[in-house]
Formats: structure tokens, sequence, C-alpha cells
């Protein structure tokens, strides 16, 4: 394979990766239903095994950023998400679990595809925060080791 194909290749995968991620944040803002609320997505790639730790529904104030609390959604509180939480009334009823699902995908997509590496060595960790109209923030913070040379010699010739 010469120089251009592997550009070409390396574009197609790209653009199908981008393509996968706007599906997926599409299907979570469908299921968002518009509603005044965002997903936050805590990351952390310590020790060479990335994970998404926790995932939880967020209220939005009136500038539409986040608040860090649960949204007032006539149910319970979801904070962090469940397993099988549902909430909403009869009419509009949220499936939590599929939300979840959905915004742990996209974000681990996200992740391989614009910061490869995120989880090796000291790794890296962050917040995803993902809006209602479908914007997507991430808060990245990368770790690095800083060595600082500290010579010293010991004895003497005597």
């Amino acid at each position: 394979m010469n120089a251009i194909d592997w550009e070409t290749k390396m574009r197609e995968e790209r653009e199908q990766r981008d393509a996968r991620i706007a599906g997926l944040v599409k299907e979570l803002v469908g299921e968002m239903q518009h509603l005044p609320i965002a997903v936050i997505v805590d990351f952390d790639g310590y020790g060479d095994s990335g994970d998404i730790q926790y995932t939880r529904l967020s209220g939005l104030d009136d500038r539409g950023e986040p608040t860090h609390e649960p949204p007032d959604l006539h149910g319970p509180p979801t904070h962090p998400l469940s397993d099988d939480d549902t909430v909403g009334d009869d009419a509009s009823v949220l499936n939590v679990k599929k939300m979840e699902d959905l915004a742990r995908e996209a974000c681990y997509e996200l992740l391989h595809s614009y910061r490869p590496g995120w989880e090796i060595n000291e790794g890296s960790h962050g917040t995803f925060t993902i809006y209602n109209d479908g914007r997507v923030r991430c808060d990245f913070m990368a770790r690095e080791v800083v060595s600082t040379p500290q010579p010293f010699e010991m004895g003497g010739g005597e």
C-alpha cells in the first residue's frame, strides 16, 4: 500500500468513526426529548485500563449549563444512573439505562478517535458533557510524568 492509499484509508476510517459518533449522539439527544438535561460522563485512563467511571443526568440552569444536580423530571432522582431506571410520567418516560449506554459508547468512541492513548500509563481523566441540543464538550486532562534530574555523589577516594 502506498502513502496515498494509506492516507485515503485513514481518512475514510475517520469519516466512518465520526459518522458513528454523530449517530450515537443523535440517538441520545432523541432519548433526552429536548428536556432541560445534560448527560455527564466521567472517565479515567490511569493504569493502562481506561474506564468510564460515572454517568449521570444533570439539570440545566437558565444559561443552558449543567447544574450538576439531578434534574426535576417528576420522578425519582437518577444520580448516578443505575441499570433499571426510567424517569417521568406515563406520557414521557426517559429510558435512563439506554441514555447511559449511548453516552458511554459515544464517549469511548470519541476518546479512541480524538485522544488515542488516553488510557496508557498515567493516562488521562476528564468529563464529557452531552447537551440536549447535541453539543458535546470534553474537559480533558492529560497526566504527565515529569522527571527532574537530582544528581548526587557518594563516597570519596581516600
